[in-house]
Formats: C-alpha cells, sequence, structure tokens
C-alpha cells in the first residue's frame, strides 16, 4: 500500500471518529454534580468558620435598647485570625450519592420543582464522585470515605470537625434545575439535613432556596 493511501485511509477513520463522536448524546450532569456539591460544600465550611469566629453571644438581662449606630466589623480579619490560629478545619465528604431517603408524602409549593422532588424520592441507584474534583475551600479541607465512616482510622476522626453526605442529585431535562439533600453531623447528636433547590444562572448553579428537615 502506497504513502498516500495509508495517509488518505487515516485521514477518514479520524473523521467518521469524530463524526460519531459528535453525534453521541452529551451529558453534562456530572460536571454539574461536581459544581453543586462545591458549592454547598464551600458554603457550609464558610458558615462552620464563621460561627467559630463569631461565636453568639449570651444574652443580657435587662435587655438594653438597640444603640441607633451599627458597629463595623471586619469580618475577614477575623476570619483570617481564626485561620492563623487553629488551621483549616477538616471535613470528611461521602464520596458516594445514595438515594435521599424522604419521606413520600414530602410536598413543596413550587410547582417548578415538584416532578424533580419526585424524582429524587424514587432514586435508589448510587453515583460515585471525585474527590479531588470539589472546588477547594480557603476554610477547610477534604478527609474522603466511601460510605461507611468507621473506614476512618481514629486518628483521623478526631481531627474532623464535621461530616458531609450528599444525596444522589436530581435534575430536570434541561439540566439547570435541581433538588439535592445535604446532612451534617458535627457528632451523634449534633447535625442536621436540608434539601437544596438549586437554579442554573448564567452557566453557574445558585441555591435558589433550602427546606431544613431534621435537627438533632
Amino acid at each position: 500500500m502506497q504513502l498516500f493511501e495509508i495517509k488518505h485511509l487515516a485521514f477518514l477513520l479520524l473523521f467518521f471518529t469524530l463524526i460519531s463522536c459528535s453525534k453521541m448524546p452529551k451529558n453534562d450532569s456530572f460536571l454539574d454534580t461536581t459544581e453543586i456539591i462545591s458549592l454547598l460544600y464551600n458554603k457550609i465550611s464558610e458558615q462552620e468558620a464563621k460561627f467559630s469566629a463569631f461565636p453568639p453571644e449570651p444574652p443580657v438581662f435587662p435587655i438594653k435598647k438597640k444603640l441607633d449606630f451599627d458597629i463595623k466589623i471586619d469580618t475577614n480579619k477575623i476570619l483570617n485570625a481564626l485561620l492563623r490560629k487553629r488551621g483549616k478545619s477538616i471535613v470528611a465528604i461521602d464520596t458516594v450519592l445514595k438515594g435521599a431517603q424522604l419521606d413520600n408524602t414530602l410536598d413543596i409549593k413550587d410547582i417548578e420543582y415538584a416532578d424533580i422532588l419526585k424524582k429524587l424520592i424514587s432514586t435508589e441507584n448510587i453515583e460515585n464522585i471525585d474527590p479531588l474534583k470539589i472546588k477547594a475551600s480557603k476554610y477547610s479541607l477534604i478527609i474522603p470515605f466511601t460510605g461507611d465512616s468507621t473506614q476512618l482510622q481514629n486518628k483521623e476522626t478526631k481531627k474532623i470537625t464535621f461530616f458531609l453526605k450528599f444525596s444522589k442529585i436530581a435534575y430536570n431535562e434541561e439540566l439547570d434545575k435541581a433538588i439535592v439533600k445535604m446532612s451534617v453531623s458535627f457528632s451523634k447528636s449534633n447535625g442536621f439535613s436540608s434539601l437544596f433547590f438549586m437554579k442554573k444562572e448564567n452557566d453557574k448553579w445558585v441555591i435558589k432556596y433550602e427546606k431544613n428537615l431534621t435537627i438533632i
């Protein structure tokens, strides 16, 4: 076979490969899932840091009249001081996304998300995420585990600030709305779970609103 024919055949193979790939349906839900989990992980990490830096003050009795002026606080300065003092918090994230295990009677008033909620409730299969794809947080570091936190060694669990678990995310057909359940555990008797209703705006996922489920 002549050199020209070999080059021509190679070109045709490459051309048909590109054509077949372009016809394959695009599934960006994996990228969307990573972006949503990164957003929620960063949100709760920042909230935990702020709670540690600005603990609620005990009530003073009798309650004094509210002052007419606001005291300006440099939030970033105080948060940075906290990071220098204690270092970043450690967050253990379950890399297995499971069914949300929600009550079938759970209902919402938002019609836009009604079908997505039904999909979330009926989802039973699992999905794995790559912890290296989760966007890094300024306030915390990640220790991944798969499904069972007992696999973590005692030395690791003592350093962990809180545990995070996510359900598999339910999307609408257009992949511009989604619902996910996030569970946060600070200890066996301290945590909460919430549903997050997400919406894609300008190609970025944002939290539209949150529905609290349980507090322990």
